[in-house]
This record gives structure tokens, C-alpha cells and sequence, in this order.
């Protein structure tokens, strides 16, 4: 199963970084320096746990997704 964050601002970023966390397959569309940002730093979330940060596949559109799978579940939070 592939979760595709459309908004990985505040929220998107936050479920997808917990998901990621949790094994998950993650995939983030972002545009522009927000692209540029994930993928050289990845997903920052800090907790009362500490900093963690995961690194997921960033794409600029839903062009460079390829094909849906019929797993995909799509996380819109834009």
C-alpha cells in the first residue's frame, strides 16, 4: 500500500511522517523550494521523543506518479 500526501505542509507532513515512521510507503507532492526542501531534508517531525526524520520519494505532480495503484490511498490536506 502506497499513501501519496497532496499538502505535505503542517498536517500532510505530519501523518506522512508518522507513516513513514510506521514502514509505510510514502510518496509527497510538492512543488518548488517545498520540493527542494524534502527531498534534501526529508520529513522533520519533532516529538516529546525527540527529532525524527524520514526520508520519502518527493514528486512534483501527479504526472510523476505513473500509474494509480489500486491500493493507493491518496492523503489530500492542502
Amino acid at each position: 500500500m502506497r499513501y501519496i500526501v497532496i499538502g505535505a505542509g503542517a498536517v500532510g507532513g505530519t501523518v506522512g511522517a508518522r507513516l513513514a515512521g510506521s514502514g509505510r510507503e510514502v510518496v509527497c507532492v510538492a512543488r518548488g523550494a517545498h520540493r527542494e526542501a524534502l527531498e534534501r531534508d526529508g520529513l522533520r517531525l519533532v516529538t516529546p521523543d525527540g527529532e525524527h526524520v524520514h526520508r520519502v520519494a518527493v514528486v512534483g505532480g501527479p504526472e510523476e506518479l505513473g500509474e494509480l495503484r489500486a491500493d493507493d490511498v491518496l492523503l489530500l490536506a492542502v
